[in-house]
């Protein structure tokens, strides 16, 4: 529940850690708890005490005159920021599924532009060309994410566009030093990219929200008007949009099916 508001004093500008009372520096507890929460299961651990988080938010010279700066959006993830290079294609691969589907579709309205005569029955279905990205020698990717159900890994296996192939055509390589790779070694790669690229966005993502809602509860907790506004109350329902993405690691050591090859590749 949040914190409710003390009456305050507008005149008062309270601009750093040392200038809390004691009421003012536990006003933003439930906020403070949220974002311990929500890293507990990330590692390393961010700083959770409730002093370094006040310090944050007076960084940059901030103080309960000014105006609330808000938190920039997050953009979303990419498949590319998430896929790894594993090695290079052995053969041309066919069209991707939507490549075929568009291919299709084309052949069909073209067709269909015919009408119902000879030229209509003698028409020929292109035969798709193989795109670039999909050539023998160019790079694949391997990407580990979560089944959106359950605590299952999915390796996804593409090419450069992010369109999926099967693993069967790839030579697993390190594209870096050319050395020759097995595949618990590419899963394992795919595994850290994830969590990499997971906790990192996390970290950020978070502390930005918890400064920016602890700036938002001092500023009407002290009754001021930052910015010629008083900012919103944080809630629960905001502390929900806090990023909590799983780590795969954890899941993959758990994992009864996967190897104990990939499992002794788990970073230390």
């Amino acid at each position: 529940m949040a914190t409710l508001e003390g009456p305050g004093d507008a005149s008062r500008v309270v601009a750093n850690f040392s200038d809390l009372t004691d009421k003012e520096a536990h006003c933003a507890d439930d906020i403070i708890e949220a974002y311990r929460q929500a890293m507990s299961g990330y590692r390393p651990r961010p700083m959770l005490s409730r002093a370094w988080l006040w310090f944050k938010v007076f960084e940059n010279s901030w103080d309960t005159t000014k105006p609330v700066p808000t938190f920039p959006p997050v953009p979303p993830v990419k498949h590319q920021d998430l896929a790894i290079a594993v090695g290079w294609l052995d053969q041309d691969l066919p069209p991707s599924t939507c490549a075929s589907r568009r291919s299709k579709a084309k052949d069909k309205a073209a067709k269909k532009a015919l009408g119902k005569g000879k030229a209509a029955e003698q028409f020929v279905e292109a035969v798709p060309k193989v795109a670039l990205h999909r050539r023998r020698g160019q790079p694949a990717y391997l990407r580990a994410r979560l089944l959106p159900a359950g605590d299952d890994i999915e390796w996804f296996w593409t090419d450069g566009h992010a369109k999926g192939l099967d693993p069967a055509f790839v030579n697993l390589e390190d594209i870096d030093t050319g050395i020759k790779v097995d595949m618990a070694t590419v899963q394992a790669w795919a595994l850290d990219v994830h969590d990499h690229v997971v906790q990192n966005r996390a970290h950020q993502c978070n502390l930005e929200k918890t400064v920016y809602w602890m700036r938002c509860r001092l500023v009407r907790h002290v009754g001021a008007i930052a910015g010629g506004h008083r900012p919103s109350n944080p809630t629960a329902v905001d502390f929900a949009t806090l990023d909590t993405t799983k780590l795969l690691w954890p899941l993959a050591i758990a994992h009864p099916k996967l190897s104990d090859a990939l499992k002794s590749n788990q970073p230390k």
